[in-house]
């Protein structure tokens, strides 16, 4: 990389860009495109699981579910910077900085690939130990290790992805980051299915997603330069925003790590107390439900950047957006509770049985409000970030963390399967309240504290 600047040149993006991105046409257009686009990846789930079930065998396709789980907890390898290159990119945009935009993103992503190749490293090295320590039959255990190796050697692909898609994301072109999902939705599970009656084995399958992976991004890539005009013409490196950025990120590392390792925690203490044959009487809801969350993200991946272009340039604005998300979502997702109050039994009773209803309608009951509320939660956890205050939601949340293990655990030990749910909604509660009241607090600073932009030359002539 070029360590100097380039020459600064006339801004290619209109003066009104951060309107245009925040106005609530875009704003309906994005929401509406990332919901329709969540619909197709379930369908294709459901339609491919039995023929990978058959074609490959419970323990291959077991296998296959551990890696993705590797896939999601490898994201930490991008350290916060996905997520902080949304916010910076957004807030470079509400304040015109146009012309230092290029350096920046190819600093950070240059940054995250750095640290995806160290992850990357580490993980092959421990190939053997990790595939060792999810019980593989020793019959597929060779092949168990080739197919992680391909998966893990696509992992600074995977972290570049995540970046490009957070600078569209900061653009709101939602369309071009759900259209890039597809390449990988294909190769993830419909490739491996049209190559079972030849190739059924666990590398295969990995190398597929590997392809995937690739087309989706160099199409990220190029959408990133379509709306992006300067991308290609500003390669250096523009350490200004670093120290801002590794604090961001280094936070919002912490939130990720916390927040799922309290979400599961309660699964190791139910196995501690309880047999796995009583636990699906809790997990089995609480998996259905938990869907509805993706909703809700949606929503929020679509306010992230729009809160972090208005908190800047409009704080009044933004105060109005995070009200209207709050209630709009309380009111959707608490619909959605009631109805479960009154029909979990009845639907229990038809999906599963009558004896499953029984013992589990109750905990559905709870399930449906704790999901009402993670979603509504998403709301102030997504302003306060988008501020560039992510330190605020990792404090938050290791306040909680010694409070909930405790509750946890008495309650489980005392009240049974029942206290699983019922503490992750009290925790939810007080989460909730604390994330908003924080929230308000920052909105409220940055109202008092906003400049408003000075007029049009040509009005202040007049």
């Amino acid at each position: 990389m070029n360590s100097n600047q380039p020459p600064q040149t006339k801004t290619e993006y209109p003066e009104n860009l951060a309107t245009k991105l925040t106005s609530k046409k875009q704003l309906k257009k994005s929401m509406l495109i990332n919901l329709l686009t969540k619909v197709l990846p379930i369908i294709i789930g459901i339609v491919t699981t039995p023929y990978l079930i058959s074609g490959l065998g419970d323990e291959r396709f077991g296998i296959i579910q551990i890696y993705w789980t590797i896939v999601g907890f490898s994201t930490v390898f991008d350290f916060g910077l996905g997520r902080a290159l949304t916010q910076l990119v957004s807030k470079m945009i509400a304040q015109h900085e146009h012309e230092t935009l290029g350096p920046t993103v190819w600093t950070i992503i240059t940054i995250m690939i750095g640290l995806s190749s160290v992850g990357m490293i580490g993980l092959l090295l421990a190939t053997k130990p990790i595939v060792a320590a999810i019980n593989v039959s020793p019959q597929y255990f060779d092949e168990a290790c080739r197919g992680y190796q391909w998966l893990v050697m696509s992992l600074p692909l995977l972290i570049v992805f995540i970046g490009l898609t957070g600078i569209l994301e900061s653009f709101q072109r939602f369309w071009d980051t759900n259209l890039q999902r597809y390449p990988i939705l294909f190769f993830n599970f419909v490739a491996p299915v049209l190559l079972l009656k030849w190739f059924p084995h666990l590398d295969w399958m990995m190398m597929m997603v590997v392809v995937g992976r690739i087309i989706a991004t160099i199409m990220a890539l190029v959408s990133v330069s379509k709306c992006f005009p300067q991308f290609w013409r500003s390669i250096a490196w523009d350490g200004s925003h670093l120290q801002s950025l590794l604090k961001f990120g280094s936070w919002t590392t912490i939130s990720n790590i916390v927040r799922p390792f309290m979400l599961y925690q309660d699964r190791l203490f139910l196995a501690n107390w309880l047999t796995p044959a009583n636990i699906i009487f809790y997990t089995t809801p609480y998996g259905v439900l938990s869907r509805q969350v993706v909703f809700a993200e949606s929503v929020l991946n679509v306010l992230f950047p729009a809160f972090g272009t208005s908190f800047v340039k409009d704080p009044q604005r933004a105060k109005g957006m995070y009200l209207k998300a709050i209630l709009y979502l309380s009111i959707g997702f608490g619909l959605i509770a009631l109805f479960f109050t009154f029909t979990s039994k009845w639907l229990l009773t038809l999906w599963l049985s009558e004896s499953f209803a029984e013992k589990s309608w109750l905990i559905t009951v709870v399930c449906a409000y704790v999901h009402a509320l993670a979603s509504v939660n998403l709301v102030p956890l997504s302003l306060i970030q988008a501020s560039g205050r992510s330190d605020i939601t990792a404090k938050v949340l290791l306040i909680q963390f010694p409070f909930y293990i405790f509750l946890l655990w008495w309650g489980v030990k005392e009240y049974g399967l029942i206290a699983a749910p019922a503490v992750l909604f009290l925790r939810l509660v007080a989460d909730t309240w604390m994330m908003h009241w924080q929230a308000m607090r920052l909105l409220k600073t940055a109202i008092a504290n906003h400049v408003p932009d000075p007029p049009p030359l040509s009005t202040t002539a007049v």
